[in-house]
């Protein structure tokens, strides 16, 4: 209660000694002005040399990465390396719920050994070189192994499910699939 009222005592003397100077008080023209300058455009810095060399390799490896990302499934696909991961799928599991499983976890850590020099040079040779990551390169080779694990076992967990789908529905698959994945827009 003390603290109360001693509060409110250093707000009142601090509202009575701005208002013994009369030149302080805002007049109604000077409110206005505050008021468009506070909502008003805001001045953006210009960017430095270095701020847009990181903007533009972003965009470049933004291009390199969606081509190189629809390059080496094709090149799997087309030379015939996906049905041999199948079939080695096929020998490890017999059942079609481990073939989806083996082959989803040999597809992601083949992709996950091509795509290494480029996500080595995006995630850790840029981000040292612009100043942004002190991280050591153990560390950054830890996160990536623990992200192709989680991947592959979630992918492992959930795969099957649109197989299941097309399995017991050939003609609607696609419609159970679609609302099966709803959810999941909003995680």
């Amino acid at each position: 209660m003390r603290s109360l009222v001693l509060a409110l005592l250093f707000c009142l003397l601090t509202t009575m000694s701005g208002l013994s100077n009369a030149q302080e008080l805002p007049t109604q023209r000077d409110t206005t002005s505050i008021a468009s300058e506070e909502t008003g455009p805001v001045q953006v810095p210009v960017p430095s040399e270095k701020a847009m060399d990181y903007y533009n390799s972003g965009n470049v490896l933004w291009a390199v990465e969606t081509l190189w990302g629809m390059l080496i499934p094709a090149l799997l696909l087309f030379t015939g390396f996906s049905a041999k991961i199948r079939n080695w799928a096929q020998k490890l599991g017999k059942k079609w719920f481990f073939v989806i499983g083996i082959y989803l976890i040999l597809f992601s850590i083949i992709t996950f050994i091509i795509d290494l020099p480029l996500d080595y040079y995006q995630e850790f040779v840029r981000q040292h070189a612009y100043d942004l990551s002190n991280q050591t390169f153990g560390k950054w080779l830890n996160d990536s192994l623990k992200s192709l694990m989680v991947g592959c076992i979630i992918g492992f967990l959930f795969l099957w499910l649109p197989y299941l789908a097309l399995k017991k529905s050939p003609r609607r698959w696609w419609l159970y699939v679609g609302i099966g994945t709803i959810p999941l827009l909003f995680l």
